[in-house]
């Protein structure tokens, strides 16, 4: 399972800054947006529902800003997924459905 890692642009972070976390999975790719407040190292992991790792999607030094993470998931289960996104200055974490 691999994943790709874009920084959106500033006009982007400023229409998304007002929402959570958004998800949106079509045909087996999970596509995840998520802000990283302080610049440092960023984990992003996917675990199954009963907590069992599925990918690590990011583990890499992050500027602050807003990101999107496409997952490409064709090999998991449809099903209900975790995520969590961390680094020494912050933890979010979030469930999505992965609709195939």
């Amino acid at each position: 399972m691999s994943a790709a890692v874009e920084l959106l642009p500033e006009a982007i972070h400023e229409i998304r800054s007002r929402e959570n976390n958004h998800l949106e999975s079509y045909l087996g790719n999970a596509i995840m947006e998520f802000e990283v407040p302080v610049s440092g190292h960023v984990t992003m992991k996917v675990y199954d529902i009963v907590g069992r790792e599925m990918a690590t999607l990011v583990s890499e030094d992050m500027t602050a800003g807003s990101y999107q993470v496409t997952w490409d998931a064709r090999e998991a289960e449809a099903g209900s997924y975790w995520y969590s996104v961390q680094s020494k200055s912050f933890v979010t974490a979030g469930k999505f459905n992965l609709i195939k």
